[in-house]
This record gives C-alpha cells, sequence and structure tokens, in this order.
C-alpha cells in the first residue's frame, strides 16, 4: 500500500504541469457567440406602434424618382376609383357608386407610409370585424416589398407586428415588382381567413375570441395625443366601406315589413269592429222576431 501510494503522488508530481495548463477557453470579445433565439428569426415586435409610426412620418427618407412617381400614379388612381379617404372626417374624397370594404391614405408627404382600412372576409370570423393596418414603403419601392403591420386589435396578427408574407420584406425574393398599394391589401385580406400554425406575425386565438374583437372593432378608436386618428365606427356610419349601403336596404326592409304588420293589425281591428256590428244587427233582429213572436202567441 505504501509503495502504491507513493507511485500514484511521483505520477501526480510528474504530471501536475500538464493538468495545469487545462485552462476554460475564453471567449474572443472580437469575435461573435452563436446563440439560440427566444423568438423565430426576423420577427420584429413593436412595442409603441404610435412612437415607430411618428418615427416613421418624421423620417428623412425620400423616395427615389421612380418611388415617387410610382406612389403618385397610384394615389392618383385611387382617388379616382374612390378607395381614398380622409380619416380626420371619416369621409371619402371621391365617393364611388360602388364600394369594395377597402379604404387608405397616405401618411406623410413622401407617400412612403400609407394607412388602411378594411371589412374582413366574408363567412368567416372576421366578417364583422374592421381592421385597420399600415404599410412601410422603401425608398427604392418598387424595387424591394413594403413591410406591413396592424395597427389595432385583430385576433390574427399581432399588434404592431411585421407580416410575413410572401410580398412583404420577409422575402425579398418572391416580390413582384406589380403589387400595388391596393392589392397588397386585397391580398392580405385574403390571406386572412387562412391560418397557418407558427406564422411569424400572427396571434392564436379561437373562433369565439375572434369574433369578439370583430365586435368590438366596430366601434374602435386611434387616438394619439388626444386626438382621433382613426374613428371605425364614423367610418361605419358613413358607409366608407359599403357595409351602410347594405345595412340601409335592411333599414328599409324592416319599415316596409313593420308597416305591413301594422295595416293587416289594422284590417284585424277594422273587421273585428265590421263583426261586432254584425253581431248587434242579428240580435236586434233576433229580438224582433222574437218579440213578433210573443205577439202573435
Amino acid at each position: 500500500m505504501n509503495n502504491a501510494a507513493l507511485l500514484l503522488v511521483l505520477f501526480l508530481f510528474l504530471h501536475l504541469p500538464h493538468f495545469t495548463s487545462l485552462k476554460t477557453p475564453t471567449t474572443n470579445p472580437q469575435q461573435t457567440v452563436t446563440t439560440l433565439p427566444k423568438n423565430p428569426p426576423n420577427i420584429t415586435v413593436i412595442k409603441n406602434v404610435d412612437n415607430i409610426n411618428a418615427k416613421k412620418s418624421k423620417c428623412k427618407f425620400k423616395p427615389s424618382p421612380t418611388a415617387n412617381q410610382r406612389l403618385t400614379s397610384e394615389y392618383k388612381r385611387l382617388i379616382d376609383s374612390g378607395h381614398c379617404i380622409n380619416y380626420r372626417t371619416s369621409t371619402l374624397l371621391n365617393p364611388p357608386n360602388t364600394t369594395t370594404g377597402i379604404v387608405l391614405s397616405p401618411l406623410t408627404s413622401s407617400l412612403l407610409t400609407w394607412q388602411f382600412t378594411f371589412l374582413g372576409p366574408p363567412s368567416t370570423p372576421f366578417s364583422r370585424g374592421v381592421y385597420t393596418g399600415r404599410i412601410v414603403f422603401p425608398k427604392d419601392y418598387p424595387g424591394s416589398p413594403p413591410g406591413i403591420f396592424m395597427v389595432g386589435e385583430s385576433g390574427r396578427w399581432g399588434r404592431g407586428r411585421r407580416i410575413c408574407l410572401s410580398v412583404t420584406d420577409f422575402h425579398v425574393e418572391t416580390w413582384d415588382v406589380r403589387w400595388n398599394v391596393l392589392s397588397l391589401v386585397e391580398g392580405l385580406r385574403v390571406h386572412m381567413s387562412s391560418d397557418l400554425e407558427g406564422e411569424i406575425g400572427s396571434v392564436h386565438c379561437s373562433e369565439l375570441e375572434r369574433r369578439v374583437i370583430a365586435e368590438k372593432s366596430r366601434e374602435w378608436v386611434y387616438e394619439k395625443n388626444g386626438k382621433v386618428l382613426v374613428d371605425h365606427g364614423e367610418i361605419l356610419r358613413k358607409g366608407c366601406l359599403g357595409e351602410c349601403e347594405e345595412m340601409g336596404r335592411r333599414v328599409v326592409e324592416k319599415v316596409k315589413m313593420e308597416r305591413v304588420l301594422k295595416e293587416r293589425r289594422k284590417e284585424g281591428v277594422g273587421g273585428f269592429k265590421r263583426m261586432r256590428k254584425v253581431l248587434r244587427l242579428f240580435a236586434m233582429f233576433l229580438a224582433i222576431f222574437w218579440v213578433y213572436g210573443k205577439m202573435g202567441v
């Protein structure tokens, strides 16, 4: 045992420099350490929509000549087609004969930031809802795709979260220059009814929750610094989205039905009065015959 202990001590003494040289590796401050992200990649959560929009509206970015020409042309066409709205007064700039359930307007003089509002797609939990979001175009548009996010609650996408679509800045490789402001909103509206699990920017809500959010959105008001920037209730009441036309038809039909029922009730009362008169005459004749019968007896 003593010999074994001496051999062990000798072994450790001879190899001690080797063990002491094995130090814990340190990270070079010039090197980047790759760590797994907590959130999915490429997702940006805008915590304060007001602040980010204020930065966008006050940004010094100027559109390229191509972008300026393209956006100005689209703006004129949207005014002519009756899609442009004045959000301060909740009125259309050029009311059309028919509406498509989509209104929008640029928020900056550079035309790089737009705001849109649309009715939810029919036959879905969103059909009763009114939804508002924003499009932020790059200064080299249409060379690059824009970013899109929702301003209000939708039950489909998170408020202030950039939405991942094949036509947004998440997928530059699939961008097509033929997309424009209106077609982007139309595509977003159609895509709203699809529910892809794990989609970047989306939120998970049950069908009931989405219906509740849709009903609440009809009276949603977006304020900033004491000023009303978006009023869904006024937009609906003034018929900017076309839903008031359908509501108006329903009201007219309801009024007509009430008139018909009222006339029928009147006819029923009149018929009862006439029946009462007939019964009185019948009773009078019976009384006369009874008197004459008595007299004959």
